[in-house]
């Protein structure tokens, strides 16, 4: 396969990127840093929260990707019968409850009676939370990001009533309401994605999530120049959306997957592993093999 070619990037300026945004609003700063095109922090997104040893987008989760040191946490939106807009994977519970059914057809106190399959935490996060509810426990600590599609009239009248427009970034096609966060998502592996991106950049969004199939896309080295200086370059290693970079399973390929992008000029991942990508971050380690070796 043809390889891409990177620009080096030194041990001391990924040192400098890897400093974590701190201070007593941390969601303050980190708006602050998304409102920089140009700002070469990284900013991490935790799918789904940190879900590991717990349920996706539960409380717990978010506690856990805030401990971790993640600057947002996505969350997937599924609707209840009564109307309630809870934060949920799936459009059926099996998977991650221990019951049935879809969650289109259930109230919330039908669904909230269920216990979660996975979960190691306090008792009082593991229920399925509404939206209202993880947007009033993110707090200050940390900004959410959601995908609502069919829901954004009722996410966006939510997020306001919560008066959570400057906390809650909206993905994919969708503009939120004026003044709010938006990250469109632009595939370059579709028709005509120089003009996708083109349109994206319009709605002046904080980052633009580019997916592709393979690092050889025709397409690459010019959405990524297109998109420089405008707005952050955001890639989502989580989901396969990148070509061969992907989430590592251990901490033995974080060079060959993360160094790259950060080359190309990605400031914002989506994925499932903030632990290792915080740590790969702040190591250092990469200064004799590029991986991490020890992971506290």
């Amino acid at each position: 396969m043809k390889q891409l070619s990177w620009a080096p990037v030194s041990a001391a300026m990924l040192i400098f990127f890897s400093v974590s945004i701190s201070g007593q609003n941390k969601a303050s700063s980190i708006r602050k840093s998304l409102s920089d095109p140009s700002g070469k922090d990284i900013i991490v997104i935790a799918d789904k929260g940190d879900w590991h040893g717990t349920m996706e987008n539960s409380l717990h989760s978010i506690q856990k990707a805030k401990e971790k040191g993640a600057e947002i946490c996505f969350l997937n939106l599924q609707e209840t019968s009564d109307g309630e807009i809870i934060c949920f994977s799936e459009d059926t519970v099996g998977r991650l409850l221990d019951g049935s059914g879809k969650v289109a057809e259930m109230s919330l106190s039908q669904i909230r009676s269920l216990r979660p399959r996975e979960y190691r935490g306090p008792e009082d996060l593991q229920t399925v939370p509404t939206l209202q509810e993880a947007i009033a426990y993110a707090g200050e600590d940390i900004l959410l990001e959601v995908e609502p599609c069919k829901l954004s009239n009722k996410v966006r009248a939510i997020v306001k009533e919560c008066g959570a427009i400057d906390k809650v970034i909206f993905r994919g096609e969708d503009k939120p309401s004026r003044g709010g966060l938006y990250i469109p998502v632009v595939s370059l592996d579709g028709k005509k994605p120089l003009k996708k991106v083109k349109a994206a950049l319009r709605k002046h969004p904080v980052a633009v999530e580019i997916h592709f199939d393979s690092e050889d896309n025709p397409y690459l080295q010019k959405a990524l120049q297109k998109i420089s200086g405008k707005a952050r370059i955001c890639m989502d290693t989580g989901e396969s959306a990148c070509g061969s970079y992907r989430d590592p399973v251990d901490n033995s390929r974080t060079l060959d997957i993360w160094y790259p992008l950060i080359s190309k000029g990605a400031t914002m991942f989506f994925t499932n592993q903030v632990k290792v990508l915080k740590n790969y971050l702040a190591s250092g380690a990469y200064e004799s093999n590029g991986n991490i070796t020890d992971i506290v």
